[in-house]
């Protein structure tokens, strides 16, 4: 590769401006015949090996449009989901923008609020994924303490009257009581179904200086429900950690009761024997010590 191109790749942490550029403009050629340069916006070009890297292509675009402002999976990827797969950018720009292979422009422009720097806050990226990955990124966004409820409603409230709104605001709705998993979404709506009080999501507790955070508690019944999805908690290392705190938990007074993602549904006269039964034990235990 030319030797000037090269420093000019090294300067722009592998980014090139072909019109801050001029004069390397036969050598941005051959190098984009060789694969040494891959075109991935009008007059940006990113390095061969960097070409599919979703940072150097989000900073490709920020060196093509200043103003431009990413969002959705290449925005989440970046802050807060790093293995979330990006088969496009989608980025918030001005109107009467070119197409472009591998982007995606949304023409209305934030509010300020919803912006930081080129990106999009993780409130508005979660609202933008919707629509393709359902309520699978409220979870997940949840989960990481990426976002909060109340962010994501203003967010929505910030963004009256575009396409898919409706589908929006009906799974912030199902979100209320801020599930982190697919799994414990569909555990919330069996509970509510049941007309179950009393219960508690994430619950936090600290017991012998740790501190363990429970799907779904009863606090008064000291009872506990896990929902054990694979993907959190397929690993050896994982069930040996859950079964160390539930013994933990177990000395202290509580009761675990877990359920596997395929026994969620149709659990609710189970769970609510569970509640009943528990119900039941602490009262006769209650009399025992007061005789």
């Amino acid at each position: 590769m030319h030797p000037q191109l090269e420093a000019a790749l090294d300067a722009g942490n592998g980014v090139v401006l072909r019109r801050e550029h001029p004069e390397l403009a036969e050598a941005i050629k051959r190098a984009c015949r060789t694969g040494a340069l891959v075109r991935v916006l009008n007059g940006v070009h990113v390095a061969g090996n960097l070409a599919d890297s979703v940072e150097h292509r989000v900073r490709a675009l920020v060196c093509f449009d200043p103003d431009a402002i990413v969002t959705g999976a290449a925005a989440a990827r970046l802050t807060w989901w790093p293995e979330l797969p990006v088969s496009t950018i989608t980025a918030y720009r001005r109107p009467h923008c070119q197409p472009a292979k591998g982007f995606d422009w949304a023409r209305s422009r934030p509010e300020p609020e919803l912006v930081t720097g080129n990106v999009a806050v993780p409130e508005l990226q979660v609202l933008d994924l919707l629509p393709q990955r359902g309520a699978d990124a409220v979870d997940e966004a949840l989960r990481r303490r990426a976002v909060t409820l109340a962010g994501l409603h203003r967010a929505l409230e910030l963004t009256p009257g575009r396409p898919g709104n409706q589908l929006r605001r009906a799974i912030l709705d199902d979100s209320r009581d801020e599930p982190w998993s697919p799994a414990e979404r569909e555990f919330h709506r069996v509970l509510r179904a049941e007309r179950i009080a009393g219960w508690r999501t994430n619950f936090r507790i600290r017991l012998d200086g740790h501190v363990y955070f429970l799907d779904v508690a009863l606090p008064d019944l000291r009872l506990a429900f896990e929902i054990d999805g694979f993907e959190h908690h397929g690993s050896r290392s994982a069930f040996e950690r859950d079964r160390s705190r539930d013994t933990v938990m177990a000395a202290h007074g509580w009761l675990t009761v877990r359920l596997s993602a395929a026994q969620v549904g149709g659990s609710g006269p189970r769970v609510r024997a569970v509640i009943a039964a528990r119900a039941t034990q602490l009262r006769r235990s209650f009399r025992q010590i007061a005789r």
